[in-house]
């Protein structure tokens, strides 16, 4: 074989080498630039999704009745704050309460009570609305005060975000008016988050 052929061989082959070598380079520098996008797009989402939570600020307005003029229950309306800077999508939400003498079992199943239509609802970034109105009649939270009743309130919400092919966000919220106090129209209220049913997203998960 000649000096020139085997030359040629040797050229060749370190081409070869070189071209292998730049693809394997140029797919991991293609890999590095789809993770490094990646991690962006998630850092982007953390910050700016909206978030929804059930602060213990509840709202509680007396209802007279007509013909007595005496109080005949008082509603009580729980706040939705999305404290993300970005709106809700397709949100639903779902709340509860459940007066007893006694604390909630270990196995309550936390249940849907009351109408089962979940009504679409929006909940702009920064802002705060509330539930529909929770009933509860004079009696009971006469009962409550006198602390012979133990009132909880509970619920859920699902929703989305504004960001495409994002997973649907879940929070679950559940607590108990440890006290409560009426002074005319005014009612105060002392809360405590009870130990289960408070979470979000994939804590919910772990708590099944």
């Amino acid at each position: 074989m000649k000096i020139s052929d085997i030359l040629m061989i040797l050229f060749t082959a370190a081409i070869a080498g070189s071209t292998i070598w730049y693809t394997i380079y140029a797919k991991r520098q293609w890999r590095a630039v789809l993770d490094s996008n990646q991690i962006n797009r998630e850092a982007l989402i953390s910050v700016q999704r909206s978030f929804v939570a059930f602060p213990p600020e509840i709202s509680i307005v007396r209802a007279i009745d007509e013909k007595t003029r005496r109080t005949k229950s008082w509603l009580f309306y729980l706040p939705v704050e999305n404290s993300g800077t970005t709106p809700t999508r397709d949100m639903r939400m779902h709340v509860n309460f459940d007066a007893r003498p006694g604390e909630l079992p270990e196995d309550f199943a936390y249940p849907d009570l009351g109408s089962s239509k979940n009504i679409p609802i929006f909940v702009a970034p920064k802002s705060k609305i509330f539930s529909s109105p929770l009933e509860i009649s004079q009696e009971v939270v006469e009962k409550v005060q006198q602390k012979s009743l133990r009132l909880y309130f509970y619920g859920w919400t699902t929703y989305n975000d504004v960001f495409e092919k994002s997973r649907m966000h879940r929070t679950e919220f559940c607590y108990e008016v440890a006290g409560l106090q009426v002074n005319g129209d005014r009612v105060l209220t002392f809360i405590t988050f009870w130990h289960q049913h408070n979470c979000a997203d994939e804590e919910c998960n772990k708590q099944k």
